[in-house]
């Protein structure tokens, strides 16, 4: 199965709408999984125009947006997948040292909310496969413990990097995880 991740698009805030190219990247996956900071549900009814979308919210999502959207749920792919997903706005830091452990290398953005988002799903049953998360908007497609932490960034450009969006395709054999620039 072919997934279209997104997260923080910030609409209208950081933009006023979705980059047309979204549009195009979306066009053939399944589903499409927002990962918070979604800020307006016509985002999420945009999303919905191109396929099937499942949200959570964010933490700078409107109250409106909080109380209509989860801020974690599962996504069952196929028979034997399941991706978890997350904003990851928490990050408490008495996790950092033993994960850090856990990690290879030195901690980027990124590797500061892995505690938090490893956390939230540990003792999930059964396993997530992949944990999607947001709130760095800095891409991020690693396997760690055999779980692959996938954040496909924002859609919105900044002066040294363009807007990104992630595309998982899932099957009973393998996970693969890609970041597309926009």
């Amino acid at each position: 199965m072919r997934i279209g991740v997104i997260s923080d698009t910030h609409i209208p805030e950081a933009m006023p709408a979705l980059p047309p190219r979204v549009r195009e990247l979306l066009a053939d996956v399944a589903i499409i999984l927002h990962l918070g900071d979604i800020t307006t549900l016509d985002t999420l009814h945009e999303l919905e125009d191109i396929t099937i979308t499942i949200a959570i919210s964010g933490h700078v999502d409107p109250p409106f947006v909080q109380q209509y959207l989860p801020r974690k749920t599962h996504v069952q792919v196929g028979e034997t997948r399941r991706v978890g997903l997350i904003h990851g706005d928490k990050e408490p830091r008495r996790f950092l040292e033993r994960l850090s452990r856990w990690l290879s290398g030195g901690l980027d953005k990124n590797e500061t909310i892995l505690p938090h988002v490893y956390e939230a799903f540990r003792d999930d049953e059964p396993k997530v496969d992949v944990i999607a998360f947001g709130h760095s908007h800095v891409p991020y497609n690693r396997v760690h413990g055999g779980v692959l932490y996938f954040n496909p960034g924002t859609v919105i450009p900044r002066k040294d990097r363009p807007g990104t969006l992630g595309i998982l395709d899932i099957d009973d054999d393998r996970i693969h995880g890609q970041i597309m620039p926009l």
